[in-house]
């Protein structure tokens, strides 16, 4: 099992695809939980510090 806390900076570009299709090839199933919610994802673009995304990945041998 693996476990990975994701981080999307605001000044830089998104990575998610890349880890789950690395995963994936490797024969791992995957379940993503939010762990940072804004209200309102089309307003609130900067409101934490220079995130706007964090997720936790959890990865599961199949």
């Amino acid at each position: 099992h693996i476990f990975i806390e994701y981080h999307s900076r605001n000044d830089k570009k998104q990575e998610l695809h890349n880890i789950l299709m690395f995963f994936n090839d490797f024969g791992y199933r995957y379940h993503i939980k939010e762990a940072f919610v804004r209200k309102h994802p089309f307003i609130d673009r900067n409101c934490m510090v220079d995130m706007d995304l964090q997720l936790n990945l959890f990865f599961m041998k199949e």
